[in-house]
């Protein structure tokens, strides 16, 4: 099943019903590369260095 949000992108719905569960999708998925820097800092790598691998063009 394939849903749109609000702001017109297309998603894949919940396929699964459960009784009495409205179930559904209250937000988007993170966009491409949203948490890049996140994922970076918590694998140890200090602010200097991610903006680096950024400046570099590392993080697509």
């Amino acid at each position: 099943m394939i849903i749109e949000d609000g702001e017109g992108n297309e998603h894949i719905g919940i396929p699964i019903k459960f009784q009495n569960e409205p179930g559904g999708v209250n937000f988007a998925a993170p966009g491409l590369g949203e948490h890049n820097r996140e994922v970076a800092l918590s694998l140890g790598y200090s602010d200097s260095e991610v903006d680096e691998l950024k400046r570099l063009g590392a993080f697509g």
